[in-house]
This record gives C-alpha cells, sequence and structure tokens, in this order.
C-alpha cells in the first residue's frame, strides 16, 4: 500500500469462522447479547462491503435500476465466497433474500434459532445506503437451524418490527404476511 492510501486491508477466513465466533460467544453470554454483537459487526462491516462493491461496479450503486442491482450485488458477493440468493418481493414495502448456500451458515452448527446475525447486519448496512433511508433485516430461516434455506425479510423498521411481532404470535410466515394486508 502506498504512502497515504485510504483503503482497510482485508483478509479472507473461511464463512465458518463467523459459526465459531457465534459458538465461542454463546458459551461466554447470552444469545440475545451474541446475536446482537454479531448484528452489529456486520452493520459496521456493511460500510465496507458498500465502498468494495461500489469500487468493483465503478459506478454509484445508488444510482441502478432493481435488476441491475441485484445481479450485481449477487456477482459481488457470490465472488467474496458469501454464495448465491435470490430476490424477490414478498409484501408492500418487504423485500426477501433467500439462499441455499451461504457462507455464514450452515447444517452442522444446530442452532435453535436463526444465526445469520452478522449477515442481516451487513445486508441492513448496504441496503440502506441504498434506499437512502434506514432499512431493518430480519433472518427468518436459517440452515443452521435445520432449515432448507437462510431467509431475510427486509423493509422499513417499522414494517420489520410489525413482521417480527407478528411472527412471535404466529408460526406461519404466509399467514403473518396475510395479518399485514
Amino acid at each position: 500500500m502506498t504512502s497515504g492510501a485510504t483503503s482497510p486491508w482485508e483478509l479472507t477466513v473461511p464463512g465458518s469462522t463467523l459459526l465459531h465466533i457465534r459458538q465461542i460467544l454463546g458459551d461466554e453470554v447470552d444469545s440475545a447479547t451474541v446475536t446482537r454483537m454479531l448484528y452489529d459487526t456486520g452493520f459496521a462491516t456493511g460500510e465496507s462491503v458498500f465502498a468494495d462493491f461500489a469500487a468493483s461496479t465503478n459506478a454509484d450503486p445508488t444510482t441502478f435500476g432493481h435488476d441491475r442491482f441485484w445481479t450485481d450485488l449477487g456477482q459481488f458477493l457470490s465472488a467474496h465466497g458469501w454464495g448465491n440468493f435470490s430476490h424477490e418481493r414478498i409484501h408492500p414495502g418487504l423485500g426477501m433474500v433467500r439462499t441455499e448456500q451461504w457462507g455464514e451458515s450452515g447444517p452442522a452448527a444446530e442452532t435453535s434459532e436463526p444465526s445469520c446475525s452478522f449477515t442481516s447486519g451487513m445486508f441492513s448496512r448496504v441496503f440502506t445506503r441504498i434506499a437512502g433511508s434506514p432499512i431493518a433485516v430480519l433472518e427468518v430461516s436459517c440452515r443452521s437451524c435445520g432449515d432448507h434455506d437462510c431467509s431475510f425479510i427486509f423493509g422499513s423498521e417499522q414494517a420489520v418490527g410489525r413482521l417480527k411481532g407478528l411472527l412471535l404470535e404466529n408460526d406461519s410466515l404466509d399467514a403473518t404476511l396475510d395479518l399485514l394486508s
């Protein structure tokens, strides 16, 4: 790196490192604290991810159309070892990212609750940068819990907060989404 350069250094570690960190922290503090710590770390890291994503496109991602944004972000994250994902709009004001193979999750983790907290925080920061206003992210299924995929719902803080409250009262995501109508 040349003198005066402002680029941060980058370190590549396997995704399983995040699972290991979660497990070690879980041995020391309660699950809610671990989730908050990893989410906050992911959110802080999301700023660098956004900057690297923008640099990889040689453009400002906030100016991308819907299709270009999702295609380019998917290619960027896949190239950096996170995995492939799909995106869909699931309700007015709410979207979902789904992946059957994600860097932060793994069936061997055998957790009882969704555990991709770092990713949720990272997505929150990246999506907030794109939207220009706060975007909340809630993981609703996780391969580490034995689910088929990891699914992240995102939207305004109010919409995701309402969804989260309703999910605590209902077993089905589809039934909960119907209640939002």
